[in-house]
Order: structure tokens, then sequence, then C-alpha cells
């Protein structure tokens, strides 16, 4: 297969309305398709209607643990808010990528599935894990099925990587509940953490509806995922 741009997977990922209250079943059907391409299987971990699914699949040795790349499909609704381009086509102005999603974040997930050539080209002593979920944006409701059933295999992954852009900045996670990992607490809260805060902050000036940022909104630096030019995942940090 040739390899796909991280521009032209998160224009795909875009066209995928996949907001949390609807189906995220054709964006995961596609990134399936996407990896059985390359030889990758994928697992599905469906929710009780089967209306919505987490996909779990791995590139490498499959006989210990690896790193996972952890992303949410879902997005939160655009009813009621003054976009000038359409959500759900990605546009780019000025340099910038307009969508819902492009930050929050569909912007990670198509940088790690543009990185899966790579990925294959190495010997990797440990495997890459891919776990996109379902229902974050709700309360982190969907991966919990996905982790009870994970929990219960023998290679527990070593460490997990969430390409999620709120406040910018590293967070942590060194304990556990019965469902797995669990971010750290920190003063803002964002919707997968709605039980701890009233109201969570907005996404990233990416996601913005506007046609031109705002200037207070300009002084957030733009998340590695998604500017115009999108940075794929550098592979060394899986090969150790």
């Amino acid at each position: 297969m040739n390899e796909t741009s991280g521009r032209e997977l998160l224009e795909r990922l875009i066209g995928f309305s996949t907001v949390s209250r609807d189906s995220n079943l054709e964006m995961i059907e596609f990134i399936r398709h996407y990896l059985a391409a390359f030889g990758i299987e994928s697992e599905l971990f469906y929710n009780a209607e089967r209306t919505k699914a987490n996909l779990f699949a791995t590139i490498g040795p499959s006989d210990r643990g690896g790193i996972v790349l952890s992303g949410h499909t879902d997005v939160v609704p655009v009813d009621g808010q003054p976009w000038t381009v359409d959500a759900f086509r990605l546009t780019e102005r000025d340099g910038r990528l307009y969508g819902r999603g492009t930050a929050d974040m569909k912007g990670f997930i198509a940088s790690v599935l543009a990185a899966v050539p790579v990925f294959l080209g190495r010997a990797l002593r440990l495997p890459v894990h891919l776990a996109f979920s379902y229902d974050e944006e709700v309360g982190c409701l969907g991966v919990r099925p996905m982790l009870a059933e994970l929990e219960k295999r023998p290679h527990r992954p070593v460490l997990c990587l969430i390409g999620e852009p709120t406040e910018m900045k590293p967070e942590g996670a060194k304990f556990k509940t019965r469902h797995g990992m669990n971010p750290r607490r920190s003063p803002k809260v964002r919707s997968a953490r709605q039980a701890r805060a009233a109201s969570p902050p907005m996404s990233m000036v990416t996601e913005r509806s506007s046609a031109a940022p705002s200037s207070a909104a300009s002084t957030i630096p733009e998340p590695s995922a998604t500017p115009a030019v999108l940075r794929t995942i550098k592979p060394r940090m899986v090969s150790l």
C-alpha cells in the first residue's frame, strides 16, 4: 500500500461525523481497513448496542508489553456554534486547518496512522499498540470495556501515550482504578473528567469556528499533531 500523508488521513477522519451521540463505526471501519492493507489485524470492542466500537491493534512482537498510542474517535457537537466553514470538512486558511476534531483529537490519530509504515519498517523491540476509543467526550465511558479485556492478558503495555491537546502540556499517570490508568488531576477539568468539575474548557484554537483566530487564542501554542504540516510520531521512541 502506498503511504498516505497525515494531512490526507486527517481529511478523511474529519469527514466522519463522530459526535458522541452518534455511531463511530464508519470511522472505525476506515481505520480497520487502512491497517489491514498493511497486514495489521484489529480487534473491535463494541458497546452493548453494537453502534460504537473501540479499536485495538498491535505492530511488532506480541509476546511482550509495549507502548500504547491512544486517542478517542468521538467529538463534541457543533450545534448552535457559529462555524464559518463546514465543521466536518477539513478547511485550510492562512496555514491553519479547521474542522471539528482537528486538535481533539483526530489530528493525533491521523499522525499515528501516517506513522504506521515507519513502524513496520523498524525492527521494534517493543510492540506499538494502537487504541482508539469512543465516548471520551461524555465521561471517558467507551474505553472501559476495552481496558477491562486488556487487563486480563498476560502482556500488559508498559506505557500509554495519549495525544490529548488539553492545556498543551504533558500529564503523567501513576495510579490505577479497576478500569486501568487514570489521568492525574489538574486545576482545569475537561469533558473526560466531568465528575470533578461543572464545566470543561473549550478545545484548542484549531477547532475554533471563526475563520481567523482571536488575539487571545493566538497566544496558545499549536499542538504538534495539527498544524498545516503534520508531524508524525518519531519511531525512535518505541525502538528502545
